[in-house]
């Protein structure tokens, strides 16, 4: 929901209420993230399909470079949602088996 491209082929949440989905080939128990955004703390939220409450991993972001972060889950998920405290690029989403 309200997610949209960059001009480099990324990934654009404009804000908190955007949403990614996230539908990896297999269960997985972490999604791996590449975020960009303007310099400061940054907190990103992941839970799946079965969790009522996501899970929040505070960050760092510099906006020369991408911040790599690792998010696991409690359980491995066929779906996981993606979000964060504010306006953010993603320029790479993972997941781990």
């Amino acid at each position: 929901r309200d997610v949209g491209y960059t001009e480099g082929d990324g990934l654009h949440l404009p804000g908190p209420e955007a949403v990614l989905w996230v539908d990896p080939p297999v269960a997985s128990g972490a999604l791996l993230v590449g975020v960009i955004a303007e310099p400061g703390s940054l907190e990103l939220r992941v839970r799946s399909d079965e969790m009522a409450v996501p899970l929040a991993y505070s960050t760092w972001t510099a906006a020369t470079a991408a911040n790599y972060v690792l998010l696991p889950l409690p359980a491995p998920s066929r779906r996981v949602g993606l979000s964060a405290s504010r306006r953010c690029d993603l320029v790479f989403v993972g997941y781990q088996e």
